[in-house]
């Protein structure tokens, strides 16, 4: 099981690492540019496109820039708002503090879809649905049902209520621990006999990821073990969309 997980992270990992291997350039206006950074003059930045390293070096007037997210992580304030501009252009820099990201933003809903892996002998394989609410800057609650089709004669479905508190790791990315609690239920379903087999709580820590792909949809990753009348871990990979 542990190497199903390292496999599974790796490939997460791979699809993610084009999204965080850049420069982002976020304007005063709340514009964004995906770069590379080539030159910080005390007049100018110089950068090139993400998409076209292989292009013209552009240049920008320093003025016009708040701040750059490098592809480490660190955040440099290139030209700070001050206390006197605009509540609307102080609006703007308090979004920046938590990145560029709304899935992050309190009070902001989302929606979306989950593929998931079951390792408990079996291997099924199961989708879902979530419906995610963040309480605040760092704290969500997910709700979520998710389904297992027959295989062999039986089919399994969850409906559990997660927690997780968020750490960012720059503006798209960030980790998190989870906590669950839920019921779980397998169905037998066979030619001639067709019913409920049992159905019970099940407690689920585990941690995941979340990757920024664009302002408004996310895709997210988990590992989550389920420990109560049955014994098995889910593998998540999944996408939200928030508003």
């Amino acid at each position: 099981m542990k190497k199903k997980i390292i496999i599974f992270f790796a490939l997460s990992a791979l699809c993610i690492f084009s999204v965080n291997a850049q420069d982002v350039i976020t304007l005063r206006n709340a514009g964004h540019i995906r770069a590379r950074v080539t030159e910080i003059t005390p007049t100018e930045i110089r950068y090139k496109h993400f998409d076209n390293l292989d292009g013209p070096v552009i240049t920008l007037s320093r003025s016009e820039v708040f701040a750059i997210t490098y592809e480490n992580g660190r955040r440099e304030v290139i030209n700070p708002f001050t206390a006197t501009e605009s509540g609307a252009s102080q609006a703007r820099q308090n979004a920046g503090s938590t990145g560029s990201n709304r899935y992050a933003q309190q009070g902001n809903f989302a929606i979306g879809i989950n593929a998931l892996y079951a390792t408990d002998g079996y291997d099924e394989i199961g989708i879902g649905g979530k419906l995610q609410y963040n309480v605040s800057n760092r704290i969500r609650f997910a709700g979520e049902y998710n389904f297992f089709p027959k295989k062999h004669i039986w089919s399994w479905w969850d409906f559990s209520v997660y927690g997780h508190c968020l750490l960012f790791l720059g503006d798209k990315f960030a980790v998190y621990p989870s906590v669950g609690l839920g019921v779980l239920g397998i169905r037998l379903i066979d030619d001639d006999i067709s019913g409920q087999l049992g159905s019970g709580f099940v407690f689920s820590p585990g941690f995941g990821f979340d990757v920024s792909l664009t302002s408004n949809l996310i895709f997210n990753a988990e590992v989550r073990p389920k420990m109560g009348w049955v014994q098995r871990v889910n593998l998540v990979a999944g996408l939200a969309y928030c508003f």
